[in-house]
């Protein structure tokens, strides 16, 4: 992801084998999930945002996801959209972000302390991750998949 790790920070390129290394080293005793946890807010090898690095990380990610359409694929980065269309290769950038996830923070607080329902309730979380199934299964299977949990997105203003 550009050198970029899943929590936004920036990543070494000459230490690219340091996440390998650290789960080879790993014992019975502290399974891999454990591990990854401990990097999740709160835990012991948690890097906070502050002042000093703020200007150098980008968006949280999960990976690689590529989406390849009529006329061009689309490849979200931490840094914003790669596009590589049939004419040309681009970037859209997005400005840095100054909170991690503020948007969720933001949503939840809302939903909280208004009453305002989240756009990003459990039905929608339900047909996110039918959606996320379905894409595997339609690559191992070579068909379409039927959705049957989709549901509309709630409007920013409650509706």
């Amino acid at each position: 992801m550009d050198w970029t790790g899943e929590s936004g920070s920036p990543k070494d390129p000459e230490a690219y084998w340091t996440a390998r290394d650290t789960l080879a080293k790993r014992t019975a005793s502290t399974p891999e999930a454990e591990l990854k946890a401990s990097q999740n807010y709160g835990g012991a090898n948690y890097v906070p945002w502050t002042e000093d690095n703020l200007s150098t990380r980008w968006y949280q990610h999960f990976g690689t996801l590529i989406a390849s359409c009529d006329k061009a694929d689309l490849r979200p980065m931490p840094w914003g959209v790669a596009i590589y269309s049939d004419t040309e290769r681009r970037k859209d950038m997005l400005p840095r972000p100054a909170v991690p996830r503020a948007e969720v923070i933001d949503e939840f607080a809302t939903a909280i302390y208004d009453g305002t329902p989240p756009r990003h309730s459990g039905p929608w979380a339900m047909a996110s991750l039918e959606l996320c199934l379905a894409i595997l299964e339609s690559a191992q299977e070579q068909k379409e998949i039927i959705l049957q949990h989709q549901c509309p997105v709630q409007e920013e203003d409650g509706s």
